[in-house]
């Protein structure tokens, strides 16, 4: 089954994946998790998240607020980040997350029932802003490389399987993947395909002629 995007979980309180997986789970969105977020971004080098759930408190050298600096300048405003503590939970603690750009603080413990309501919320807003940014009409531009890429990914090939018809690396190809992410404002490959085609970037005729 297609997933509809990646959820980032930096934490690693296992109460908070969990919860975080059983909410993804009934909405079709894949889960990666990490202890600290001192490899995160290269983690995620294949990926573009729709939401991030991090931990203020990290035992590493960077805190949680560092790692929102780093989504957010990495993925820009589109990314929705949720912070939760179970130690960093007075006032002006949650002023600074949201001043700094969480989309939401949440503390520990929290009520299972809300936590995934709070989740829900979120992935109900990136839903609602990527349709906004989709509506058919604005020019997408890819390079020709990124339109190739594309057009294989479509074909139903694999990431190795485009590298070894175009002559390239696989790293290269994520590469240009995540550029296509990037322009086309989507979160998968599978929504990539499905926007490509609403958009008429690929036409259905021309995927069968590069099949053939």
């Amino acid at each position: 089954m297609d997933r509809l995007g990646t959820i980032v979980v930096v934490d690693p309180d296992e109460l908070t994946r969990a919860a975080v997986h059983s909410t993804a789970d009934r909405h079709s969105y894949e889960v990666v998790t990490f202890d600290n977020g001192e490899a995160l971004l290269e983690g995620l080098a294949d990926r573009r998240p729709v939401l991030a759930v991090v931990e203020v408190d990290l035992a590493a050298e960077k805190t949680g607020f560092e790692v929102l600096s780093e989504l957010r300048d990495e993925f820009g405003a589109g990314l929705l980040v949720m912070l939760v503590s179970g130690q960093r939970t007075a006032p002006h603690d949650r002023v600074a997350g949201l001043l700094l750009g969480a989309d939401d603080y949440v503390l520990k413990p929290f009520d299972l029932a809300e936590f995934r309501a709070r989740v829900h919320r979120l992935l109900m807003r990136s839903t609602a802003q990527m349709a906004q940014l989709q509506e058919p009409g604005e020019t997408v531009k890819l390079s020709p490389r990124e339109r190739q890429v594309l057009t294989l990914l479509a074909a139903g090939n694999s990431q190795d399987e485009i590298a070894q018809e175009l002559y390239i690396s696989p790293k290269t190809v994520a590469t240009h993947l995540q550029h296509v992410l990037v322009k086309l404002n989507v979160h998968s490959r599978a929504q990539a395909v499905a926007v490509a085609y609403r958009r008429r970037i690929l036409t259905p005729s021309a995927d069968a002629d590069r099949r053939g």
